[in-house]
């Protein structure tokens, strides 16, 4: 993972453009697919080999989507956030952890090539180093169960029984 793929964004574009890449600025592709082959970014993380990869099987088509944290992810936190009515001493951390992702607004988050080869598809994938914060942090707070202000919602529920 990096921490700048807004650079890494940059030098991908202007070496596609400078090989003849025809790209194509598709979605991410559904990681569900079995025919799909995952580039190993943690011991080979250059890019220009899972490109040069590509150009020595000839492919010329290659997919890209780069995808920029927006301010609706951080919207997303803070309404999940609300919704669980936590007290101030639990809350205040993870508002701290919210704020602290505010400087990445705009940024380049994550990034997917892929091309078709031979009934595969090879799928060179990264992701920002802060990004696994937000993404452990949504999935958090998506988790944690909703408080209910309600007090009759703690009493045991009655009128039902067994015929066991």
């Amino acid at each position: 993972m990096q921490d700048n793929l807004e650079k890494v964004r940059t030098e991908i574009e202007e070496y596609l453009r400078a090989n003849r890449f025809i790209v194509f600025r598709g979605q991410a592709r559904n990681v569900e697919d079995s025919r799909m082959v995952f580039w190993d970014v943690d011991q080979f993380p250059s890019y220009l080999d899972f490109l040069k990869t590509a150009e020595e099987t000839g492919i010329r088509l290659l997919v890209m989507h780069a995808e920029r944290f927006d301010e609706r992810a951080i919207d997303d936190l803070e309404v999940a956030l609300e919704a669980l009515s936590l007290p101030r001493d639990e809350r205040r951390p993870i508002e701290k952890r919210i704020e602290a992702l505010n400087p990445f607004i705009g940024k380049t988050s994550e990034i997917e090539m892929s091309f078709a080869f031979d009934n595969q598809v090879y799928v060179y994938s990264v992701a920002a180093d802060w990004h696994a914060d937000y993404e452990d942090l949504y999935e958090e707070l998506m988790l944690m169960p909703p408080e209910f202000e309600d007090a009759e919602d703690d009493a045991p529920m009655g009128g039902f029984f067994s015929k066991n």
